[in-house]
């Protein structure tokens, strides 16, 4: 019961298989054009699960039909600059050293003292030299891409084929979580990318369900579990973000808890617990404005339902008594000013808020309020509360300071 593990069978990814394999393994087998992919989609929508499995399964067949194949896995959470891709992927082709260009020999990776140009040659002049056909999976680039905030990095590597390498081949799959990479790509990557995009949309209630028993089956004594527990734990994580692993870490949680068979009860603890510890790691693995802004939205939400439990009639909806766009970022701003840091502008608190929406931390949807206009309202996928009390921390006291000033205004308007 680890996202780490792969079980044998893929549920509900005909299509996308069937394009990595009419795209790159067929292709590689007949020694013909490979395309390069760029594969994207929610988290936890089996992008990864799919395209290594493929790989791993037909490895051997075509290292048979072709001696020169070699095939790297690169993961942009360890990866997430260029540097760092270079020298994971030539790690993985130590056995190529010592190379030689120019009438330099290189003995092996330098991992400090090349630059970006010189890693690039090194690589380059290994592929042709070998005549490799090499597979590159660049997973998570997202974090490369957000980080550089340009395409140039996927244009060369997307066109080295055809500009560089005659004897050996690079192929390149890249998978990103985030829709964000798309906004950083030029013209002229996205006519070369015209065939090379493939979509993994998330997973329905029923494909989660097929995943869990098929885990279950491998890992859980029989007896242990019902379908009607199973089922239970799909429509909860399927009914927030679709992502499988969130279904899985539950599963696992609730066999855990449980004494003979996996109860009702076990389960809501374990999506307790599972959530609880998930959003603490998700939370405190973003950055300072990220905190900042998520803290709003929960600020804001909790702000918004205790008014309108003190009051004793029905509000009509306006922007104000809503989780907008413009409400979180004057929280946000507040925040800032209070600690002494220059926020964020509108549209790039939007950006950050989009890569939330594809990651499935909140929801964004367009509602109307009559001739007030129209504004995009925000909910959260977790618990507020918890989201709050995870962040105001001793260290930054921000809903302290947030019902200071909001006392002072008050004071102000009396």
């Amino acid at each position: 019961l680890s996202v780490e593990y792969y079980p044998n069978k893929i549920v509900n990814r005909k299509k996308q298989e069937e394009k990595i394999q009419n795209s790159v393994i067929t292709p590689l087998m007949k020694n013909s054009y490979v395309s390069h992919l760029y594969i994207y989609g929610p988290s936890g929508s089996g992008k990864t699960f799919v395209t290594r499995k493929i790989f791993e399964k037909h490895y051997e067949e075509i290292k048979k039909r072709q001696p020169t194949y070699e095939y790297v896995y690169v993961c942009g959470l360890f990866a997430n600059s260029e540097h760092s891709f270079y020298i994971s992927v030539l790690k993985q082709l130590s056995k190529y050293f010592p190379i030689e260009i120019n009438g330099r020999k290189y003995n092996k990776i330098n991992q400090t003292g090349w630059s970006n140009q010189q890693f690039r040659e090194v690589l380059y002049e290994l592929v042709e030299n070998n005549n490799l056909k090499l597979v590159i999976v660049f997973d998570e680039i997202d974090k490369l891409i957000l980080r550089e905030k340009d395409d140039m990095f996927l244009n060369s590597m997307f066109r080295v084929n055809s500009e560089r390498l005659r004897a050996g081949k690079i192929h390149f799959i890249a998978i990103s979580n985030s829709l964000e990479v798309e906004k950083y790509f030029g013209t002229s990557l996205n006519s070369i990318m015209g065939g090379c995009k493939l979509h993994f949309p998330g997973y329905s209630v029923q494909d989660i369900f097929d995943i869990l028993h098929l885990f279950a089956k491998e890992s859980l004594k029989e007896g242990t579990y019902s379908d009607e527990i199973l089922s239970k734990i799909a429509e909860y994580s399927g009914s927030f973000s679709q992502d499988v692993r969130r279904a899985i870490g539950i599963l696992k949680i609730s066999a855990e808890n449980a004494v003979d068979k996996i109860t009702e009860e076990d389960v809501n603890k374990g999506i307790e617990e599972y959530d609880k510890e998930t959003i603490k790691t998700e939370l405190l693995s973003m950055n300072y404005h990220q905190q900042k802004i998520i803290y709003s939205i929960a600020y804001l939400s909790i702000q918004i339902h205790e008014q309108q439990k003190e009051k004793q009639y029905k509000i009509i909806p306006s922007p104000e008594s809503e989780v907008t766009v413009n409400n979180v970022y004057n929280i946000y701003s507040r925040i800032c000013n209070s600690t002494s840091v220059s926020p964020k502008s509108k549209s790039t608190v939007r950006r950050i808020l989009e890569d939330f929406k594809q990651k499935g931390f909140i929801n964004m949807q367009l509602k109307y309020f009559g001739r007030r206009g129209v504004s995009t309202v925000i909910s959260l996928n977790s618990s507020e509360e918890l989201i709050v009390e995870i962040l105001d921390s001793d260290e930054n006291k921000w809903g302290e300071i947030l019902k200071k000033q909001e006392e002072i205004e008050e004071n102000e308007r009396i």
